[in-house]
């Protein structure tokens, strides 16, 4: 069974962002439930396709804003943007022609109810658990020292040539392997080597 079909289906479409015959995002609201959503046909990050979740109208605000000489459509809630889209947002008017269902243009309708066939499904959510935060504040923290030590090298190294550093490391690493302290004698014999 599809995701929310008390709200997705082709008379509560109100409209869509994006290019009609591109697989646009169409968006929907059900007065009488209070709810509005959308289904996102197309999108580069994969688990942003399919129904969003469904979400009360309650303090609930969309329109098109000017941003960089584009117009886009803004979601706000309780004034607040929690959502900038690709797109403006190209409302369906409806109007008296026999042409129409539910008062929009069949044609349009149509394109627009695809998206209900072809996305059934919730979209995927990302979520973490504690474990995979774990690993990322790990993976933080290994870059994050790794940067301290490059910023420790570009600090001992100065503006020697790389040759000169790959040198120093080698005679770092010869020194790290040996577990014998060099002398004045020995450091001045390898370094020359």
């Amino acid at each position: 069974m599809a995701y929310r079909s008390d709200l997705y289906r082709f008379d509560k479409i109100i409209g869509y962002t994006g290019q009609l015959h591109r697989l646009p995002t169409v968006y929907f609201r059900c007065d009488r439930l209070g709810v509005f959503g959308r289904i996102t046909q197309q999108h580069k990050l994969p688990f942003n396709v399919g129904r969003g979740r469904v979400e009360s109208t309650r303090g609930y605000e969309m329109r098109n804003v000017n941003i960089n000489g584009r117009q886009v459509l803004k979601e706000f809630r309780n004034g607040r943007c929690v959502h900038t889209s690709r797109n403006a947002f190209i409302p369906l008017h409806r109007g008296n022609d026999p042409h129409m269902i539910h008062g929009v243009n069949e044609a349009t309708l149509g394109i627009l109810a695809q998206a209900l066939r072809r996305c059934p499904d919730a979209k995927t959510s990302v979520t973490y658990d504690r474990w995979d935060m774990m690993d990322v504040h790990c993976a933080i923290q290994q870059k994050r020292n790794m940067l301290n030590e490059l910023s420790t090298h570009i600090q001992v190294f100065g503006d020697m040539r790389p040759s000169s550093i790959r040198r120093g490391q080698n005679i770092l690493d010869r020194f790290v392997a040996n577990d014998t302290v060099f002398n004045a004698h020995q450091a001045a014999t390898a370094r020359r080597a």
